[in-house]
């Protein structure tokens, strides 16, 4: 039995409930964190471009580490400010510092998880936030390569697109159309290729398409035409330096596609 911890708040954001795929990186994570007897630390960076399902993958993740009784604590990593906030919030005392939090989370005696969320600053910035000794289980996510100073290169994965047979069944789960898969099979992989199969432009596809935005045989047309906009538009344009927002996500997720078209 681990000793009662009252103080830290052990909680997390909920994963999607449209999340699809991505077996092949749960179970390498899975692997990788897998209790040990030494107990000793460890660590693992994925990275990949915005929109690539980095976040929703550690979600995932970070349920299944808590259903073996592990104590998960997220972090918004995007700032140093974030982290701060965050660690108060897991410390259950807005009094508390960041530091007493970390210690707190060292000393733990049960299986415990961090995650670093969006952490696309330098190394720096989460390097020192990682809590005192050498137990524990640490996760990051982050569009900068660099943070494999951390966690070392063999620690670390690049998040490719979804699997072609995933990202159908994704739009068909988010545009709510059932029989997408079954009756329009050609029409769905036509659809999430131009996509380049990335998670969150196949998501807000089918979004676009369950509310009524698009319809699914019209999809591909408009896309041709609106891409042009969507890519020049102020509010786009404007949201680029605010890049962990869902327009700057938009605007990687187009660019990335725009490359590879």
């Amino acid at each position: 039995m681990g000793q009662h911890t009252p103080n830290l708040v052990s909680q997390k954001p909920n994963s999607s409930t449209l999340f699809t795929g991505r077996k092949e990186v749960l179970q390498q994570l899975k692997v990788h964190f897998a209790p040990h007897v030494d107990r000793k630390r460890r660590m693992f960076l994925l990275y990949g471009m915005g929109g690539i399902g980095k976040t929703q993958i550690c979600l995932k993740f970070a349920e299944e580490m808590s259903d073996l009784n592990y104590k998960v604590f997220w972090v918004d990593a995007s700032s140093t400010d974030t982290i701060i906030l965050s660690l108060k919030a897991i410390s259950g005392n807005a009094g508390s510092s960041a530091l007493s939090t970390l210690q707190q989370i060292a000393a733990l005696e049960d299986e415990w998880l961090l995650v670093f969320d969006n952490a696309d600053g330098g190394p720096e910035v989460v390097e020192k936030f990682l809590p005192p000794g050498s137990k524990g289980s640490i996760l990051i996510t982050s569009r900068n390569l660099a943070l494999q100073r951390i966690t070392l290169v063999e620690n670390s994965l690049g998040l490719p697109e979804m699997a072609k047979e995933d990202a159908v069944i994704l739009l068909q789960k988010s545009s709510g159309v059932v029989s997408l898969v079954k009756d329009q099979p050609e029409l769905a992989e036509k659809i999430v290729s131009e996509l380049c199969c990335l998670p969150l432009a196949v998501d807000q596809a089918g979004a676009a398409i369950h509310s009524g935005l698009c319809d699914v045989h019209k999809y591909l047309k408009h896309l041709s035409h609106q891409r042009k906009r969507l890519m020049t538009h102020p509010i786009f344009k404007g949201a680029s330096q605010y890049d962990r927002t869902v327009y700057g996500t938009w605007e990687l997720s187009y660019n990335e596609i725009a490359t590879r078209a």
